[in-house]
């Protein structure tokens, strides 16, 4: 039985399966910072308050009339 060989063997492959954990983890970071992040939130309110004011406008712009 060569036990070292098995021992390197499975730390080589620990290794990798960890690397690629770490990348799939990083993209998934990325992707929820893109769907979830500031900017859409910002966007979001921005258009919010937009549309909000908008709506004030013309009712009372209707009203005056």
């Amino acid at each position: 039985m060569n036990h070292t060989g098995d021992y390197v063997a499975l730390t080589v492959e620990t290794k990798a399966l960890n690397d690629k954990m770490k990348k799939m983890m990083e993209q998934l970071v990325l992707a929820n910072n893109n769907r979830f992040g500031r900017k859409t939130e910002k966007m979001h309110s921005v258009t919010s308050l937009t549309i909000r004011y908008l709506r004030k406008f013309l009712l009372k712009t209707i009203l005056e009339c």
